[in-house]
């Protein structure tokens, strides 16, 4: 038990998401994103989840194009849902800075 008396379980990466190296998000342009199991179990599929939508890819590799708004400034944040075979699930969140 830690010192807020709760119990924390260890985490475990299992999927995680990237935008190729070298590519830059810009206002108005797409930014490919993949997401990777780092895992032995099997994915069923990921959704790709950002402000202005939702995204869902049924079979590898998880790549998603997304389209930078025109006004956004700053950073961009996405999550990605991995759902495994017994539907089990987990997620990882990226943030992105937009030039």
């Amino acid at each position: 038990m830690t010192p807020d008396g709760l119990i924390h379980a260890p985490t475990i990466e299992m999927i995680t998401i990237k935008i190729p190296q070298g590519q830059t998000a810009e206002p108005g342009n797409i930014v490919r994103v993949r997401a990777e199991p780092t895992s032995e179990y099997t994915v069923e599929s990921v959704m790709l989840l950002y402000k202005y939508g939702v995204l869902i890819d049924r079979q590898p590799p998880f790549e998603f194009d997304v389209n930078i708004p025109e006004d956004q400034a700053g950073f961009f944040e996405l999550s990605a849902t991995a759902q495994y075979k017994g539907r089990n699930t987990a997620t990882s969140y990226l943030t992105i800075p937009v030039e």
